[in-house]
C-alpha cells in the first residue's frame, strides 16, 4: 500500500508521514537563509533596544553594589571609632574607681579590669582576658574552704542573673597569697543581649588587721581590769554599772556579773 515501506532489494524506502507531522518536519529541516544567525546574539542584533536595557540594568546594579559597599565600609569605620572612644571612656571610668573592678562575660571570663584590680591581684590584663576569673582567684571562705558553684557570686550573676554581696571573701593573687576582700557581683547586659557580670571588690586586709588589734587590746584591758587589786567599775551613759572587777564585787558584796 501507499503507507507501507517499499523495499528495492537492499534498501528500505522512507515512511510516508501524516500531513501534520510532515509540515513540522519541513519547518525544522528547512535550511537557514544566508543572512540568518543562530543563538541569542542574533536576537539581540535584531532587537538592540533590549540589549541596551540589559546593559543599563547591569550598570545600575554595579553602581548600587559599589555604593552599598562604600557606605558599609564608612559606617563600619565610624562604628570602630565610636567603639574605641567608648572603650577609652569606660577604661577611664573604671580606673577612677578606688576599688577593684572587673567585667566578666556570660561564662565568667575576664573582659576588662581596672588598674586597682590588676595591682591587687598581680596579673596583667593580657593574662586575665579570656580566662575564667574563678580559676584565677579561687574564691574561698575566710576559713580557706573553696566556694561551691552554687555559692559563687560570679556564677550567680552570670548564669542566673542574681546579684550577691559578701562582706568577707578570700581571693588568691598570682603569687599565691590570700587577699581578704568585700565582694559584690551584679548582672550586666553586654552586646547582642549577652549577659555578663560587673564585679567590684575592696581590699579589707587593713580593716581586718585593725579590727584584730582592737580586739587584742580589749582582751588585754579586760585582763588587767580583772586583775586590778583596786575596786574598779565601768559606768554607762545613764548611770548603770556595766562592769565591775573582782575587787569591787568583794567590796560591795555583789557578784561581778
Amino acid at each position: 500500500s501507499a503507507d507501507s515501506p517499499v523495499f528495492n532489494g537492499t534498501c528500505m524506502a522512507s515512511w510516508h508521514l501524516p500531513p501534520h507531522l510532515e509540515s513540522l518536519k519541513s519547518s525544522t529541516m528547512a535550511p537557514r537563509q544566508s543572512g540568518e544567525e543562530s543563538g541569542g546574539l542574533g536576537s539581540f542584533r535584531r532587537h538592540p533596544d533590549a540589549l541596551l536595557g540589559i546593559l543599563l540594568l547591569m550598570a545600575v546594579a554595579i553602581v548600587l553594589v559599589l555604593g552599598f559597599r562604600r557606605r558599609f565600609a564608612e559606617q563600619r569605620k565610624l562604628n570602630d571609632q565610636h567603639g574605641a572612644t567608648m572603650d577609652v571612656y569606660l577604661d577611664s571610668a573604671m580606673n577612677a574607681c578606688g576599688d577593684g573592678m572587673l567585667i566578666l562575660d556570660s561564662r565568667g571570663r575576664c573582659l576588662r579590669a581596672n588598674e586597682v584590680a590588676l595591682s591587687r591581684l598581680g596579673w596583667s590584663l593580657q593574662e586575665m582576658q579570656g580566662v575564667s576569673f574563678e580559676s584565677l582567684v579561687r574564691h574561698s571562705h575566710p576559713n580557706g574552704r573553696r566556694l561551691t558553684p552554687a555559692e559563687s557570686p560570679d556564677q550567680l550573676a552570670c548564669l542566673h542573673g542574681i546579684g550577691s554581696k559578701d562582706s568577707h571573701l578570700v581571693l588568691w593573687n598570682k603569687s599565691g597569697e590570700p587577699l581578704s576582700v568585700s565582694y559584690e557581683a551584679r548582672r550586666l547586659k553586654l552586646q547582642w543581649n549577652h549577659a555578663g557580670a560587673l564585679v567590684v571588690f575592696k581590699d579589707i586586709s587593713e580593716q581586718l588587721r585593725a579590727q584584730k588589734e582592737a580586739e587584742m587590746e580589749l582582751e588585754r584591758y579586760e585582763c588587767e581590769f580583772e586583775k586590778d587589786e583596786q575596786a574598779s567599775l565601768i559606768i554607762g551613759q545613764h548611770g548603770f554599772c556595766l562592769q565591775a572587777n573582782a575587787a569591787a564585787a568583794a567590796l560591795f558584796g555583789y557578784d561581778s556579773a
